[in-house]
């Protein structure tokens, strides 16, 4: 048997144990920002570290849009993503079911101060530090502006789900894999996502539990799967070795 054929074989062998070898594991991140835009002329309104995030429209015909990021540092620089979901818990609404979309955010924010009264549908006056419908960065010197009002997202949704009454709900769609896939090897490029709900018709909002809610089991979660590419083992290595050689004598 020729070099070349030996080191292939034993290139594939040793390929074939690592792929069986291989075992599925998950890891439950929490939400590292998420805020609400408050549809306004001025984005002039916030709610940046509220206890509640808002997706949908108002009874008086206003849009409000929920934000929530995750911190990929936790996952193991080993993995391979291969898929992902979304958990948000929804604790207050005034209408029926309505289909709540994830779209993937394309320009970074920050989350601000703000708390807003109550039951936090209003928002409170922006401060400094603050996204607002207009600004990744609210400040009164030196704002930072999203180039749509609204928010800089994909149009297309990485994901969908019906969301009815009160109770936790999951986001399940292979392009949530693939944008956790993106922010994995592009970390200055997660942004997080958009939650938007039905805007068409009034009074259709839903409130969700922000991740500073009192009650840790309701805060959002990101919830990904993968397996780790073991590190290449020796037969590997002195097969290419054996194989570099035998193209050597070639």
């Amino acid at each position: 048997m020729s070099f070349v054929r030996h080191a292939s074989i034993m290139i594939a062998a040793s390929a074939m144990l690592a792929a069986r070898t291989a075992r599925s594991e998950t890891i439950t991140l929490p939400a590292s920002q998420d805020a609400t835009l408050f549809e306004s002329e001025f984005g002039d309104t916030a709610s940046g570290a509220g206890n509640y995030l808002f997706a949908g429209t108002t009874a008086q015909d206003f849009i409000r849009r929920g934000l929530v990021q995750f911190d990929l540092s936790r996952l193991p620089i080993d993995a391979a993503i291969t898929g992902a979901h979304v958990r948000l818990h929804m604790s207050r609404t005034a209408t029926a079911g309505v289909v709540i979309d994830l779209h993937r955010v394309t320009r970074t924010w920050s989350e601000g101060p703000s708390v807003p009264f109550a039951e936090e549908g209003a928002g409170v006056p922006a401060e400094p530090g603050d996204v607002t419908w207009l600004h990744t960065r609210f400040d009164w010197d030196a704002p930072e502006y999203w180039e749509r009002a609204g928010g800089d997202f994909i149009d297309v949704p990485s994901a969908s789900t019906i969301v009815y009454g009160n109770g936790f709900y999951e986001w399940h769609d292979p392009q949530l894999a693939h944008d956790v896939r993106l922010w994995a090897k592009e970390p200055l490029s997660n942004a997080g996502w958009a939650v938007l709900g039905e805007e068409s018709t009034p009074q259709t909002a839903k409130r969700f539990d922000s991740r500073t809610h009192p009650d840790e089991t309701v805060r959002p979660q990101l919830v990904i799967e993968f397996v780790r590419i073991p590190e290449p083992s020796g037969l590997i290595l002195v097969a290419v070795a054996v194989l570099s050689m035998a193209r050597a004598r070639l």
